[in-house]
């Protein structure tokens, strides 16, 4: 991937939705597996895109797929908080033994989590658990009243947190 489409992708949706909340506007998600070949370029190349996408009012969110990648993202995101960028989130997979405490340390920074079951590369392999995961982790992100995606296909999770939460 070039990541230079990434910028293109920024202004057009900078031109099309110039007036929208940064939360109702849309978003672009990137794994930074994509940017380049080595961790050093990948962290700068995506600073520069997230840097842009600020400055759009644009929001990032970021996107593993291997398991090798996740340490990695999860502190690069950590990075981007810490350099005062809000407008980056980050997807985590319940079917990691890391995501409560991921989940806990970004709530505690006040930061954005798109949560996700997971399907391909977790160390949780009991699919009990990870749907337990994913229902406990999907209610500290509704009660901690900021900004969060919950990504599932598992309706029994979904229509039983609408009925706990939406009285």
């Amino acid at each position: 991937v070039d990541y230079l489409e990434f910028f293109k992708m920024i202004d057009f949706i900078d031109n099309r939705e110039k007036d929208v909340d940064i939360f109702k506007k849309s978003k672009i998600s990137i794994k930074i597996r994509q940017l380049s070949d080595n961790n050093e370029n990948q962290q700068k190349i995506l600073e520069s895109i997230v840097k842009y996408a600020n400055n759009k009012n644009v929001f990032v969110w970021i996107s593993a797929v291997l398991p090798e990648d996740l340490e990695s993202e999860f502190f690069t995101y950590l990075y981007l908080r810490s350099r005062g960028y809000n407008n980056v989130g980050i997807t985590l997979a319940t079917y990691h033994t890391s995501i409560n405490t991921k989940v806990n340390t970004i709530l505690t920074l006040g930061g954005n989590i798109r949560l996700v079951k997971g399907y391909y590369y977790g160390d949780i392999k009991n699919w009990t658990l990870v749907s337990e995961l994913y229902y406990l982790n999907s209610k500290k992100l509704i009660e901690s009243g900021t900004y969060h995606t919950l990504a599932t296909h598992d309706f029994v999770i979904l229509n039983k947190l609408h009925n706990e939460y939406n009285h």
